[in-house]
């Protein structure tokens, strides 16, 4: 397989978190203009936001590899793999969220009692 076709597959397969990458890179930037005035909250926003980029890119280029690698094994490897690598990312992606949901409370002070 030549490096061409390699380098389309995955960038089609970036290409198709496009959406999220673009709001990940939103988020990152409102972060940053809003660091002075809440710093807990843009650290823990930036970093959610820099995890979910991270894995817009690396989500299709482990997807791609690993096809590559499997490309011979039996087709029960293959979705025992495919499920395998799902859960990984989706823990991880739920470890974003997990950060950003401390961002909206980080820095915050309780209501005091009425």
């Amino acid at each position: 397989m030549n490096d061409t076709k390699i380098f389309s597959e995955l960038l089609g397969g970036v290409a198709t978190q496009l959406p999220v990458l673009l709001v990940c890179l939103v988020g990152i930037m409102v972060a940053l203009i809003s660091w002075r005035r809440a710093p807990a909250a843009s650290l823990w926003t930036l970093l959610a936001f820099g995890l979910a980029l991270l894995l817009c890119i690396l989500i299709p280029i482990s997807q791609q590899t690993m096809l590559r690698m499997m490309k011979e094994s039996s087709l029960d490897t293959r979705v025992t793999a495919n499920i395998a690598l799902g859960v990984v990312w989706s823990i991880v992606r739920a470890i974003s969220y997990i950060l950003l949901l401390v961002g909206v409370y980080a820095g915050r002070k309780s209501a005091s009692p009425a």
